[in-house]
């Protein structure tokens, strides 16, 4: 195995060049493994608090307010306490819906998410295609 001599030219002594080598290679392999670890439980942390704000607050807020359960699809502009703002709903965010509420029956299997998932296609297939197969941008 061959070791790496740093010189400096404050001192010529391979020695002690050697050893403050090893110590700086050592430290490092250290501070990598602390920032490993510690990043690794930030991760979980942050992982857990997202999952939590999506499944205690997100998704219900959108299953409780969101749906329209008469005609379909998803309201698109909702106040902050629920309330619908305007009636139009963009198909961009049907689409994107569709995508979320899919995605997270896919991940957490919930039967409402399903639901909803259902609601929301039919809407797009219903009212978002145009005569000549082109996707509305409003409706």
């Amino acid at each position: 195995m061959k070791s790496i001599i740093i010189r400096t030219r404050f001192d010529n002594s391979i020695y002690d060049n050697y050893c403050v080598g090893i110590f700086i290679a050592n430290f490092m392999a250290t501070l990598l493994r602390w920032v490993y670890i510690h990043t690794m439980e930030t991760l979980k942390e942050v992982r857990n608090r997202y999952y939590k704000e999506l499944t205690e607050n997100i998704m219900p807020f959108w299953l409780e307010h969101g749906l329209d359960r008469k005609n379909g699809g998803i309201w698109t502009s909702l106040d902050r306490d629920g309330s619908l703002i305007e009636t139009d709903k963009s198909v961009w965010f049907q689409g994107r819906a569709l995508w979320v509420f899919s995605t997270a029956y896919l991940k957490f299997g919930k039967k409402e998410y399903l639901e909803a998932a259902d609601n929301i296609v039919g809407f797009i297939d219903k009212h978002c295609f145009d005569t000549d197969g082109r996707m509305f941008f409003r409706v």
